[in-house]
């Protein structure tokens, strides 16, 4: 990181202003990705916790298997 920092300090086509913007746009794009795998992770965990949609209409009544 300190590598990243100097470049932007020693290039001096780069304002302070764009290397903030740059860095906190990587920064971002770090949140999106680690976000992805958070939602699909707690997906995961909720469909092993059953939370499911039940689809009733798939469901065959039959009252004689009820009371076995």
């Amino acid at each position: 990181m300190g590598d990243a920092i100097g470049d932007y300090l020693t290039d001096e086509e780069c304002s302070s202003r764009q290397a903030y913007e740059e860095i906190l746009a990587e920064i971002q794009s770090w949140v999106d990705y680690h976000r992805k795998f958070l939602t699909k992770a707690e997906h995961l965990r909720d469909l092993m916790m059953g939370m499911r949609p039940m689809d009733f209409d798939s469901i065959e009544y039959n009252p004689k298997t009820l009371c076995e």
